[in-house]
């Protein structure tokens, strides 16, 4: 019996040895429960705690989820009562008068009345400074619902409403979900959002299907099941984005970088990458479509462009300048000293924040990886699962 227990804690004392041989090297020792299970005995004073050090974090990791899943609740209600609310007491503008189905006098009227779809893709051809998608999509709901104010301002409103569960759903993806709900209120209560939430314009639609892209591109790059409806649903996402606003093809080149880069290596090209090479031969010929229209001074790549690259770079327009399209008079805010300093400072605090969240991104990522952010290696890019399949 002697014998028995001194080879017992001969077990134990070499086992605590190696354990603190692997710290000093910078390996991760091995858990108390299992110095219990090898040795056959528990150590001398050792008492087992149950498991309350890991129900603990379970509690908070639940209340936490609990929290922002209230907020986020909140939020919607909040921001859709802030979006639906009063969408006729405002006058119609004139960049409304765009929407098609609406009857105006022929040959009197700026724009021209546009009740078909030829009339929609020929008057945004010479006569507007966008793609033709949002008016396509506004057509059918004109000639459904009608056109009086809340009509054409409804899709909007519910369209960017629709967009705040959709931020709180990245933060899911990505293993944030209290960021996703502080993400999700910013948005809700977002002014410009709200602002044009409640206007007949294609902006928050460009919103809408620019979050639910991305939402779809981490799905399909985590594994998820269904992968060819995913991979379907996300090319026809990008190219309805591309058709409403030229703004989408930078949140189609970000996805392209993040995509390609974490391919870096590999002998074969994921699927998620071809099918995004796909979606941009489809959409080049808007890019011809931006190029006819430059002769308007509005126009997207007019020579106004770096004065729009400009101001979508800080912070998406929600500065005011010359513009933003929706001062009747003189533009707030502009042309001071004041106003150029608070720029300044807004602009560096934007950068800084960057900075910090890159570099925080950076130091988290595995070292086997390029891009921040990247997946894990035991989920594969390619959207059939090849590489896989040839791996084993």
């Amino acid at each position: 019996m002697k014998t028995e227990i001194r080879a017992r804690d001969l077990s134990c004392s070499s086992l605590g040895s190696k354990s603190r041989s692997m710290t000093r090297r910078g390996r991760r020792p091995r858990s108390e429960k299992h110095l219990v299970v090898s040795s056959g005995s528990p150590r001398p004073g050792y008492t087992p705690q149950s498991g309350s050090g890991d129900s603990s974090v379970i509690d908070d990791s639940t209340r936490w989820r609990r929290f922002a899943l209230i907020v986020v609740c909140l939020s919607v209600l909040l921001g859709g009562w802030l979006r639906l609310s009063g969408l006729d007491t405002k006058s119609v503008a004139h960049v409304e008068m765009y929407v098609p189905g609406i009857r105006m006098p022929e040959g009197l009227s700026d724009p021209p009345e546009r009740l078909t779809f030829r009339r929609v893709l020929t008057g945004t051809y010479t006569n507007d400074s966008n793609p033709p998608g949002y008016y396509l999509f506004m057509l059918p709901w004109t000639r459904t619902m009608g056109t009086s104010l809340g009509a054409l301002r409804l899709p909007s409103a519910l369209l960017g409403t629709a967009s705040i569960p959709l931020v709180y759903g990245l933060g899911i993806l990505i293993g944030a979900p209290v960021s996703g709900a502080v993400a999700a209120a910013l948005l809700a209560f977002n002014g410009h959002h709200v602002f044009w939430s409640q206007y007949a314009r294609m902006h928050v639609l460009t919103c809408f299907l620019g979050l639910a892209a991305t939402l779809l591109l981490l799905l399909i790059t985590r594994g998820s099941r269904r992968q060819g409806i995913l991979v379907t649903s996300y090319t026809i996402l990008i190219l309805a984005g591309l058709t409403v606003h030229f703004f989408f093809w930078g949140l189609l080149l970000i996805h392209m970088i993040w995509t390609f880069g974490n391919a870096w290596g590999r002998r074969e090209l994921p699927d998620i990458c071809r099918v995004q090479l796909l979606a941009t031969l489809l959409g080049s010929p808007l890019i011809v479509f931006a190029a006819y229209q430059s002769g308007t001074q509005t126009a997207i790549m007019s020579n106004n462009v770096l004065v729009y690259l400009k101001d979508f770079v800080s912070f998406a327009f929600a500065l005011p300048s010359v513009y933003s399209g929706f001062f009747p008079s003189s533009v707030p805010f502009t042309g001071t000293a004041q106003s150029w300093a608070a720029r300044g400072i807004i602009g560096l605090t934007g950068a800084f924040l960057a900075a910090v969240g890159v570099r925080h991104l950076w130091r988290s990522a595995p070292k086997d990886t390029v891009l921040s952010g990247s997946l894990p290696n035991e989920i594969s890019l390619s959207a059939n699962g090849s590489e896989r399949q040839r791996a084993s």
